[in-house]
């Protein structure tokens, strides 16, 4: 594996962690590394969604499920749909294999094939709770996992500790709003056992990138310094 992979999950619905997923693979791509995002989910395509990639023409998860995925990585992300510099690999939410599991064969030979020609893979985690998560996770070099900013956070918190304390490598807690206060991410550290590493404020520029069609994260504003922030940690992990 020669690509750098980053999984961008959540505590709960409902935080987030798609928009981050999809400014992350957005702002790497600008970079000039060839990237490639990765939706996990069988219910929805909100990574997609977030990269304005709804209509965007390629392979899908279903269409690997008929080849058991085993393709050259680079046939297999040049087949991907691409928009702005990105490569997606997500369900297309039509058809009867909408829902359905998907092989282990085919989730092994796809990560394998993208992460051995691509520079950045970015996850869009499944949810904590699910028996996909730790598969998922703990392919990926760090986490990054939003968690909400109300006083409640401290006490889902142990759960945290028990989802992630089994996930090798590099893993810090975003906290979803604006500043918090020292207090609470200090007690959501000490409870998780994981850093807080930063957080992620109301952006009003996600909701007009959605209706407009265009990507989260493609204009200056709280996602895109976040996403920028996930960046910088992975250039300092993989150095």
């Amino acid at each position: 594996m020669t690509a750098h992979v980053i999984g961008i999950g959540a505590a709960t619905g409902g935080l987030g962690a798609s928009t981050l997923a999809a400014a992350v693979a957005l702002r790497g791509a600008s970079t000039g590394a060839r990237t490639v995002a990765v939706d996990t989910s069988r219910w929805g395509t909100a990574l997609a969604v977030a990269l304005g990639m709804e209509s965007a023409r390629g392979l899908h998860w279903e269409d690997l499920t008929r080849s058991d995925g085993d393709l050259p990585g680079d046939e297999l992300v040049a087949a991907l749909p691409r928009a702005h510099g990105v490569h997606l690999l997500a369900r297309d939410g039509i058809g009867e294999q909408t829902w359905a599991d998907l092989p282990r064969q085919v989730v092994h030979h796809a990560r394998r094939a993208a992460a051995g020609v691509a520079d950045l893979v970015v996850v869009d985690l499944p949810p904590m709770g699910s028996p996909d998560f730790l598969g998922w996770a703990s392919w990926c070099h760090q986490l990054r996992v939003l968690v909400g900013d109300a006083p409640g956070t401290v006490a889902v918190s142990p759960a945290l500790r028990g989802a992630l304390g089994v996930v090798p490598g590099r893993t810090a807690l975003l906290l979803r709003g604006g500043r918090p206060a020292r207090g609470l991410v200090d007690a959501v550290q000490q409870v998780a056992g994981h850093p807080v590493a930063g957080s992620l404020a109301q952006d009003p520029s996600v909701g007009r990138c959605e209706l407009e069609g265009s990507p989260v994260g493609s204009v200056p504003g709280p996602l895109q310094e976040l996403a920028d922030e996930v960046l910088l940690t992975a250039v300092e992990v993989a150095a």
